[in-house]
């Protein structure tokens, strides 16, 4: 009888080891500040624009609750555990209250591939984002769905708020 639960102990060990594929574990979600930087042409952002060189600070850690101030944000991280092989990609689509732009069109979603930093069989998504203007300072849910291969792998939702912060802050 003390044989049998020998046997199951290699059987325990593999299943922990290599468990389901993407499992996700939450690094940062946080409000964030944008400083500095300059914004260049990006089709692939809610705006078209990305801010490069700018420097990224961190005002509430672990937050999913976001104020709507102009140059603030949001910024997530995700790692993920047994990554299947040759994987490097994943689909984000993010779905946010609706944008009218400058040039009269609304948007309320981005879809694309996103690339993965891969570490052996980890691997970590990040993703940040500021309000520079004030037709993105919408209030309402910012919903994130990562998937792979047509299977939803981790959702997560920020909730934008009026901003209640001192100006200049």
């Amino acid at each position: 009888m003390k044989l049998i639960p020998l046997l199951f102990l290699p059987l325990a060990l593999f299943f922990n080891s290599y468990g389901p594929p993407f499992k996700a574990t939450v690094l940062r979600h946080d409000h964030i500040a944008r400083m500095g930087g300059h914004l260049e042409s990006n089709p692939d952002t809610p705006t078209g624009e990305s801010w490069v060189d700018a420097f990224e600070h961190t005002i509430t850690p672990n937050t999913w609750t976001i104020p709507n101030c102009i140059g603030h944000g949001f910024a997530l991280v995700v790692d993920f555990e047994n990554v299947p092989k040759g994987v490097t990609t994943i689909d984000l689509r993010v779905d946010y209250p609706t944008m009218h732009l400058p040039d009269g069109t609304k948007q309320s979603s981005i879809e694309r591939k996103e690339e993965l930093i891969r570490d052996g069989d980890y691997a970590t998504f990040g993703y940040s984002y500021y309000f520079d203007e004030p037709y993105e300072t919408n209030t309402g849910d910012w919903n994130f769905t990562l998937s792979h291969q047509d299977k939803v792998i981790y959702k997560a939702t920020f909730t934008v708020a009026e901003c209640t912060l001192p100006e200049n802050e």
